[in-house]
Parts: structure tokens; sequence; C-alpha cells
């Protein structure tokens, strides 16, 4: 009887998973393409555009004048102008301002929140309405609630016994927290919103197990809530230190950077120096310091992230 032989399966061709592997990762290169080319078209481009017009003596009141390549110059005129430490400390003093009530008040709300309540849904939708408005619209209703003659503030400042209410964006340091308490009730929500994710996100085993060792409320939120969320945290400040740099359209809108230069910063300043004056090589440079100074501080707070993963 003739032994059968059980059919040996053919093996793959030498090299053919690493060809199919190629394939695949042109397919892939390919498919990124477009999202390449659009963020060297949208980012990368305008950033190189702006260091290099930031060396440059270009000036748009000047049509006629040839662009040349100045070097530090534009710097150097930046570093010793006084007015570019005041816009510069005035954006310490909002960032520092808004980003602090904005992170105290958003915990505070999303740790009354944690929990099933009736109507709690409701309640949480309600809180985030301020997220919904845009930035201009904001800012134009409260120039209005802010009027010194007009305003609904002042007058229920009035109606209480306050005979004359302060003008609220015609003195510097009123001024400027006007502006820190415009911005933190519109981001606060935001905040709010995030860090409830992450209290929502901790196991009730942890508040548990503090409960029978007869932790009070405060020992729960630094022993357990913070370190847990501290990573969270991080990504929090650092989304609204970002944005808090850059701020614009509120400063517009309510003081235009007055009175004198009290609410005037980094930003706004570099939007008056290019728009207003047509000197787009030193609104390059201005804004290229503020890069600068935003990396540093968001490398900061993504190392103390990082930190707090590590350790939590």
């Amino acid at each position: 009887m003739a032994s059968r032989t059980t059919p040996t399966p053919a093996r793959p061709a030498r090299g053919g998973h690493l060809t199919t592997f190629r394939q695949e990762r042109r397919l892939y290169l390919l498919f990124l393409l477009p999202l390449v080319v659009l963020l060297v078209g949208l980012t990368l481009y305008p950033i190189a555009t702006s260091i290099y017009t930031s060396f440059t003596n270009l000036h748009l009141a000047r049509p006629n004048a040839p662009v040349r390549f100045i070097g530090l110059e534009q710097y150097r005129q930046m570093f010793a102008n006084e007015l570019f430490w005041t816009t510069f400390r005035n954006t310490l003093v909002m960032v520092t301002g808004a980003v602090s009530s904005q992170f105290l008040l958003g915990f505070g709300l999303a740790l009354l929140l944690d929990r099933e309540l009736p109507g709690i849904g409701i309640i949480r939708t309600i809180l985030l309405l301020p997220l919904m408005v845009t930035p201009v619209v904001a800012a134009l209703v409260w120039s209005l609630m802010l009027n010194p003659s007009t305003g609904v503030i002042n007058y229920l400042l009035m109606l209480v016994g306050w005979s004359e209410p302060p003008v609220w964006l015609g003195s510097g340091p009123l001024a400027m927290l006007s502006i820190i308490l415009v911005d933190a009730w519109q981001w606060t929500p935001f905040v709010m919103l995030l860090l409830l994710a992450g209290l929502q996100g901790i196991p009730k085993e942890f508040y548990e197990a503090a409960e029978l060792d007869g932790a009070t409320f405060l020992q729960r939120v630094w022993h357990i809530i913070l370190p847990m969320l501290k990573p969270l945290i991080g990504v929090v400040l650092l989304l609204r230190v970002m944005d808090a740099f850059k701020i614009f359209d509120k400063i517009y809108i309510l003081t235009a950077g007055g009175p004198g230069s009290a609410t005037e910063t980094v930003a706004f300043h570099a939007y008056r120096q290019g728009f207003g004056f047509f000197r787009m090589g030193y609104a390059s440079a201005i804004s290229m310091v503020l890069l600068v100074v935003v990396l540093v501080v968001s490398i900061v707070l993504i190392r103390q992230t990082q930190t707090g993963g590590e350790h939590a």
C-alpha cells in the first residue's frame, strides 16, 4: 500500500513580511501626507515667517523702503522699551489672577457637584452655559453690565447702599480685576468640567477606606483627591495658562489696553505695534518672546505632570 505523505505548507517567500511592512508604511505615509501639508502650511510656515520677520525692519507704513535684515536690533529696542516690561508685568498679573481664580473656583464647584443629588444634572448644565458664549459677546455684555452710569452691577450696588460705586473699567487695578473676573466667569466651567470628570474616576474604595480611618473632608482632599488628580490638574493648568497668555478679545472690548497701559498685555502690545503702528518686524519680535515664555512655562508644567503621574 502506497504511503501517503502530508504536503508541506508553502512558506512565504523570503522577505515577504518585510515587503508587506514597507507597503503598509508607504500607505500610512500617503494618508498622513495631507495632514502634514496642512500642518506645515497653517502652523510651521507662519512661525518661520514670523521668526524671519523679527530680524528685519519690515514696516507696512513704508512700502517703498527696502526690507533689510537687521539682526537683533528689534529685540534690543524691545528690551530697552519700558512699555514692553510694563505689558510683561501686566501679563503675569493677568495670567496668575485668571488661572488661579479659575482653578480654585472650578475645583470647589467640582467637589460640590461630585455627588448624586436630585437635579444635579440640570445644575451642571446651567453652570456650563458660559462656555457656550462667544468670548467677544461675553465681553460686550460685561462691558454693558460694568458701565458706571447704566450698568446693572453699579445699580445693584446703589440699591444696597453704596452711594458712589466704582468705575470698574476707568481705573488701573479695577480694570485689571474686571478682566480677570470676566475671564474667570467664562472659563471656570471648563476647569470644573475636567476636574469633575477626574473626581468621578477615583474609585469609591479610597473614600470608604478613608472614612473608616476617620479622615476628615480636608484630609481626603489633601491625601486622596489632589495626589490622584495631579496629572489632570497639570493638564488643566497647562491649557488655561497657554490661553491666558494670549488673551486678546476681552481686553480689546473692555478696555483696549487702558486706562493708559494698565491692562495692556504682551499679546495686545504686539497687536498694537503691528496693526496700529504697522511695525511688523517689531511686533514679530514681541510675538517670538511671548512664544518662548509660553513654551518655557508649558515645559515646566508638563514635567510636573509627568512627575505627578510617576508618583501617583
